[in-house]
């Protein structure tokens, strides 16, 4: 838990640039009610913009937000602690369920992005109060409904931070694997206004941030037969389960290319662990581990239409899982808690020793890497290669910082996003990361033929031509002939 601290010491990271550079320009957000009737991109999120507006209007330093992110993690803790005690009247569950969740490395990456606070630490601290107050409230036979209108106002509070919140009427439900049939119904039935709100907000969202009509641009991936996707998303899940585990390559986004090597393989997997989850959940009834076991699954609801809107690969988003990833810790906790009668105490301790030492030695060294950008960037890169942001920020932070060496492991990537930068128009910072990367080689052609065609792209046809002819290539001449053609159409 320590070691968090270590964020306090970080730099903006990733998209924190871009909340730094849209929430400082107050034109953008005059009135209250602009921040209800104006959108960010596909997403409809008032509460996580408006906290987001006025901090940066009054800590410019990330030093601030990410004492923020800390005091909205460490309130989060006790809120499981006691979530985690009042559904099993057990103090030590939840000591343990909150000590296991606190010391997991996938919280470092949580607190490395100031742009977690509203949309993560904030949404999760409202549905564990939620939760609380609908347990409470029905754990005292709906004696007073304000904790039923809490709870109903603090789901509210949650989906105006995050839209995945439209899962915690799911979540509510897996409650009613905890208790006999005739309460179970009862239970199911009180659940309804929440999924009348998430209908509606649903509903909301789709006017004020959905595609409007343009649902074929962000789905990429509808050229995919139903086994490569389902046994891509097995791939992505197993990435997850196997890093709550042994957290060694954490990102922020990993991406994959859709499966189709071992496809039959990768489905068995999926069916096998539906199967397993299944009869766990029937074999747990009418205990704490079957809502646990339940939250922890609901949050992968979410994968399904996220996994197919990431461009050239499937991907997976942690931050969404942050707030279901609780019921894996409380399900290890309550299995540890029961096991501690069959073996000896000093194994068991040495076993809690053992799982708490590598997860907090691993999220120290995942702080330390993160303290720069640069940093993070490149380990991201190395462990989600797919991923195109950290290749897209680390070519922009090479081209514009000749004093930064970029690694010969990283000369590939780079000439890629160079490409990448002419496709997409960005003609300056292409040609500064080619001049960075034709100094590490000055004879490589790829190299020389994006500059030449960023050069044309921008009418300078003889500098361009001049490259070209000043290194002969049989494979420059179909590009000089093309060059030379748009020079005598330029007016």
């Amino acid at each position: 838990m320590i070691s968090h601290g270590l964020s306090l010491k970080a730099q903006f990271m990733i998209d924190d640039f871009s909340f730094v550079d849209r929430h400082q320009r107050p034109a953008q957000y005059q009135k209250l009610s602009d921040f209800f009737t104006k959108t960010e991109g596909h997403h409809f999120s008032p509460f996580d913009v408006l906290i987001n507006v006025t901090l940066f209007k009054i800590f410019p330093k990330p030093l601030y937000h990410y004492g923020l992110n800390l005091l909205l993690f460490y309130g989060n803790l006790l809120l499981l602690f006691f979530l985690v005690r009042n559904l099993t009247k057990n103090d030590a569950a939840g000591a343990m369920t909150a000590v296991l969740f606190a010391v997991h490395p996938a919280n470092a990456e949580i607190l490395s992005h100031i742009s977690t606070i509203n949309s993560v630490l904030l949404s999760a601290a409202a549905l564990q109060g939620s939760l609380i107050a609908f347990y409470h409230y029905h754990s005292h036979r709906q004696e007073n409904p304000a904790w039923l209108f809490l709870s109903l106002i603090l789901f509210i509070v949650a989906l105006l931070c995050i839209e995945t919140s439209l899962l915690f009427p799911l979540t509510l439900g897996f409650l009613s694997l905890m208790i006999g049939r005739e309460e179970r119904m009862k239970l199911l039935r009180m659940t309804i206004p929440f999924w009348f709100i998430a209908l509606g907000y649903l509903g909301l969202w789709s006017i004020m941030a959905g595609p409007g009509g343009h649902w074929s641009d962000k789905i990429q991936h509808l050229h995919l037969s139903f086994f490569n996707y389902t046994a891509t998303l097995s791939y992505l899940l197993k990435w997850y389960v196997g890093n709550l585990f042994f957290p060694e390559n954490f990102v922020l986004i990993k991406n994959s290319l859709p499966l189709t090597d071992s496809v039959r393989l990768w489905n068995t997997g999926l069916a096998l662990s539906l199967v397993l989850i299944f009869f766990m959940l029937w074999k747990w009834k009418g205990t704490a581990k079957s809502f646990a076991l339940g939250w922890f699954v609901a949050g992968f609801v979410f994968m399904l239409p996220a996994s197919i809107v990431h461009a050239y690969s499937m991907g997976m988003v942690i931050e969404p899982h942050w707030f279901s990833s609780m019921g894996f810790f409380m399900l290890l906790a309550l299995i540890i808690t029961e096991i501690k009668t069959f073996i000896q105490p000093v194994i068991l301790s040495a076993l809690l020793f053992t799982i708490i030492s590598y997860w907090g030695i691993t999220s120290f060294r995942h702080h330390a890497m993160a303290q720069t950008q640069i940093g993070y960037l490149q380990y991201w890169l190395k462990n989600s290669p797919r991923n195109l942001l950290p290749s897209l920020m680390l070519g922009q932070l090479y081209g514009n910082h000749p004093d930064l060496p970029i690694p010969h492991e990283l000369f590939f990537d780079m000439k890629a996003q160079s490409a990448n930068f002419i496709t997409s128009g960005q003609h300056v910072p292409a040609q500064r990361l080619l001049e960075r990367l034709l100094k590490m080689s000055p004879d490589d052609p790829d190299i020389l033929l994006l500059q030449a065609i960023n050069l044309a792209n921008e009418n300078r046809f003889r500098e361009a031509l001049n490259i070209l002819t000043a290194n002969p290539n049989p494979h420059f001449l179909n590009v000089i002939e093309e060059i030379k053609e748009l020079e005598q159409k330029k007016p």
